[in-house]
């Protein structure tokens, strides 16, 4: 991790603590029925920032705690049962900001950056210097999957004897061929 992303780290794991403070803080003087917990889920968001991913576990399990003893601790006006309820869908909300967070770090298959590849054979070279085939590179590193075919180009030039019945037999695939470029 580099210095500024340590920096942006350490920025919004304090910005998640200050926040947790001040809902805590406001929590102790409301009612039970107010669903002031639900703010908890701010300090979770707060995460979607260069943290880990323990940072966002560490700020929604502060926010379930936080969320219990605020009941005990907070006033005492209000319904009873509404403040239950409330600070339950407060837990739920918060943890399933913490499902949707953690997808969305979650690493994507896909390829960046430069791609050593072969000018003869096309092979790949990976992060082991072992060269593989570019078809078994390509579906390995992302979602695509190949299905091999032939251009009418590469059957003439390999197969000159089954791109002549083509041609006889199929002359549309040639005009449509030529149409599209190739």
């Amino acid at each position: 991790m580099t210095a500024a992303e340590q920096t942006k780290r350490f920025q919004s794991v304090v910005a998640a603590m200050i926040w947790s403070v001040a809902v805590f803080a406001l929590d102790l003087v409301a009612p039970h029925g107010v669903a002031v917990p639900m703010l908890y889920v701010g300090a979770v968001l707060v995460t979607l920032w260069p943290s880990l991913r323990h940072d966002t576990l560490i700020a929604a399990s502060a926010g379930t705690l936080l969320t219990i003893v605020g009941f005990f601790l907070s006033s005492q006006d209000g319904i009873v049962w509404m403040g239950v309820l409330n600070r339950a869908l407060a837990v739920l909300a918060i943890w399933v900001t913490v499902l949707l967070i953690l997808m969305h770090k979650e690493p994507r298959r896909g390829l960046r950056g430069l791609l050593p590849i072969c000018a003869s054979c096309k092979k790949i070279r990976d992060s082991r210097d072992e060269w593989r085939k570019f078809e078994e590179y390509i579906e390995e590193h992302s979602e695509a999957i190949f299905s091999h075919g032939m251009c009418l180009d590469c059957c003439r030039e390999w197969y000159p004897e089954q791109y002549r019945r083509i041609v006889f037999h199929r002359p549309e695939l040639l005009w449509r061929e030529r149409r599209n470029g190739g």
